[in-house]
């Protein structure tokens, strides 16, 4: 999967535009309970955290700003809380609040 990020990173680049990768949130247990997902969400969840920690240094060694959500809609239990998804997966009207001002800090960064 990082190297899936690499390639969209270099298209981007390719394209004259500035690259922002968005990490990977976190699931709820109602992902489960909804039967969405066969494999635990914390089997799940751990493995995000995995791949989110690699695309951050990527980021980091490269020079490219990344939006995390997961610090300001994830419990410390690394699951989604319930106010920021509809589902366990899809992030709700509220989450989206989050994200839009994570992006509006990126985009005065570049004076956009």
């Amino acid at each position: 999967l990082l190297d899936n990020y690499k390639e969209i990173v270099d298209f981007v680049k390719a394209e004259n535009s500035i690259p922002v990768i968005v990490l990977i949130n976190y699931l709820s247990k109602k992902v489960n309970a909804i039967k969405m997902h066969t494999t635990d969400y914390r089997v799940v969840n751990h493995k995000i955290k995995e791949l989110n920690t690699l695309v951050i240094k990527y980021a980091q060694e490269n020079n490219l700003d990344y939006i995390d959500l997961n610090p300001f809609i994830a419990s410390d239990s690394l699951e989604i809380k319930d106010e920021y998804t509809t589902d366990g997966l899809h992030l709700s009207a509220a989450a989206y609040l989050v994200w839009a001002r994570e992006i509006t800090t990126v985009l005065k960064k570049y004076g956009i």
